[in-house]
């Protein structure tokens, strides 16, 4: 499976000097141009919720509707995405909603890898402020460059994976998927915040417990 650039070290080239309050990391996103992608922003999006939340949840890049506004998701998007939290019973005012980049691509495609490295530093930003126990990606493009693995959502939504600090990662379709018909995509992100949640209850095994239950597992049949 390939590798992919992950956001959890930032770019060199844009590395700055630490951020210590969500204000300024507001401040540094609005100001941006690390990459071409600020010359034909509307408004940059910095993410959206509090830095004290345990569940962070992940896109790409923001599209029309995100641009003109600021916010993450907007639209068709956020009505589903507000649904799926709802049916959960996770309360969306304890929730951090964030991309890995934030200026929107030209025609709404996908960023390139230069341009999510560009961002790397905002993200990471985040997640040192947060220090999160689970992240939700949404789609397969924000699930390889978290993961740092090529695999397609059908095949990976649901798993509970360990990555930086012990945070589990759950990767599920994203809610454009379920605006656009995708058949599974609406069944899948409700089940997958609802295992969310479960995980933050304890009522779930997280993704290092399940790594280790693995490699036991290995361990004892080899």
């Amino acid at each position: 499976m390939a590798r992919s650039a992950s956001p959890t070290t930032p770019d060199p080239a844009v590395k700055q000097r630490p951020v210590r309050h969500v204000r300024e990391h507001e401040r540094r996103v609005a100001a941006c141009t690390a990459c071409h992608l600020h010359q034909g922003r509307t408004k940059a999006v910095a993410g959206e919720g509090p830095m004290h939340a345990r569940l962070v949840l992940v896109g790409v890049a923001p599209r029309r509707q995100e641009d003109l506004r600021g916010v993450p998701f907007a639209g068709g998007a956020r009505n589903v995405l507000d649904n799926a939290l709802a049916e959960a019973e996770i309360d969306p005012d304890e929730v951090r909603i964030t991309s890995l980049v934030r200026c929107r691509p030209p025609n709404d495609r996908s960023p390139t890898r230069e341009e999510v490295g560009a961002c790397s530093g905002h993200f990471v930003t985040e997640l040192d402020l947060m220090a999160p126990e689970v992240i939700v990606s949404f789609g397969a493009f924000a699930t390889e460059v978290l993961y740092g693995r090529s695999i397609p959502i059908e095949r990976i939504a649901g798993f509970r994976l360990a990555i930086r600090q012990g945070v589990t990662l759950i990767p599920t379709y994203h809610p454009v998927d379920a605006v656009r018909g995708v058949p599974q995509a609406a069944t899948s992100l409700r089940r997958d915040l609802v295992a969310a949640k479960a995980v933050l209850d304890g009522r779930l095994r997280t993704g290092a417990q399940v790594l280790d239950e693995l490699r036991a597992e290995q361990a004892v049949g080899s």
